[in-house]
């Protein structure tokens, strides 16, 4: 739910990985280490093969647009006060 929002309030396409991508990336920063992976992009090549990934689009973009715009108009009040 957290990703479908984000990739809604940014209206972009969001990739959403393993649980623990933590542990994925130290993992692959040690084989960069070890010269077993020369590149980011080879990393990234790494994991997509390794893990499954979730892709969430942007849905009613309209209303978040307005949500953000009612939460903006909030804050700037709160900081001109």
């Amino acid at each position: 739910l957290l990703m479908q929002m984000i990739s809604s309030v940014l209206g972009r396409e969001i990739s959403a990985g393993m649980t623990y991508a933590t542990i994925n990336g130290n993992i692959l920063t040690q084989l960069i280490a070890e010269h077993e992976v020369s590149s980011v992009e080879q990393m990234r090549e790494i994991s997509a093969k390794s893990f499954d990934m979730e892709h969430y689009e942007p849905q009613d973009r309209e209303l978040w647009k307005e949500l953000v715009g009612i939460y903006e108009s909030a804050i700037c009040k709160d900081y001109a006060e």
